[in-house]
């Protein structure tokens, strides 16, 4: 969903071919947007041309995921208690995400990194992220009436 929901806001861009994961069947809605993502760099997968489509998404997979949307800009923030669990290819975003409040930690300064990101926290996120200042109000727009 999280695929298909960046995919949109940016237009729905012509893709070429399917996917190349076992997991995306072909006539599946979000086909192009995993793709997408794919190919922008944005969702890797997991080994074995597995996307993980029915997989539900950690807190620093979210982070990770906007981003790298957004073009891998660093940032610093202060550590969460828990930043040692964190996944050294999550580290710069959990931090981007929290110098730019777009996520913040689950109580007792923990960001909870391998936690799955309920519904409720996947749109928060994304509203934090949408109410920033690095979002054009274009493609805020966008990304309101996809929701």
């Amino acid at each position: 969903m999280l695929a298909a929901v960046l995919y949109r806001s940016a237009g729905s861009p012509k893709v070429d071919g399917l996917a190349d994961f076992s997991d995306v069947p072909a006539s599946a809605y979000y086909n192009s947007a995993a793709r997408w993502a794919s190919n922008n760099g944005y969702i890797s997968g997991y080994g074995s041309r597995v996307f993980g489509s029915d997989d539900p998404v950690t807190r620093e997979q979210i982070v990770a995921i906007l981003c790298r949307y957004e073009g891998r800009p660093a940032a610093t923030a202060p550590d969460f208690a828990d930043e040692s669990s964190i996944s050294t290819y999550a580290g710069t975003a959990v931090d981007w995400a929290r110098a730019n409040s777009i996520i913040s930690g689950v109580g007792n300064n923990r960001f909870d990194p391998k936690g799955t990101a309920t519904r409720a926290q996947v749109a928060a996120i994304l509203h934090n992220y949408l109410s920033t200042p690095i979002w054009p109000t274009t493609q805020w727009m966008v990304m309101v009436s996809i929701l």
